[in-house]
């Protein structure tokens, strides 16, 4: 659950709708963008429709929860 993509600085984070990516460019206004920095945007949104429109992204979210309710109880009954 802790790998990630890091290419060339970017990256989107499954099942916590977080797209990363590290250049100096303001995100605000998509036509501003180059056509680099623009494909990068297009191709880590992809990665988020994916995420919430698909059966993948969707054992993905509940594997994540099942995982942090999983942590939760165990802290929960070690501190007793």
């Amino acid at each position: 659950m802790n790998d990630q993509l890091d290419f060339l600085k970017c990256y989107y984070r499954p099942a916590f709708f977080k797209i990363k990516i590290d250049l100096p460019f303001e995100f605000k206004n998509l036509q501003e963008l180059t056509d680099g920095a623009l494909s990068l945007y297009l191709h880590e949104y992809i990665h988020f429709i994916q995420d919430i429109s698909t059966i993948y992204g969707l054992v993905n979210i509940s594997t994540i929860n099942y995982y942090i309710q999983d942590c939760a109880s165990r802290i929960f009954t070690e501190k007793d």
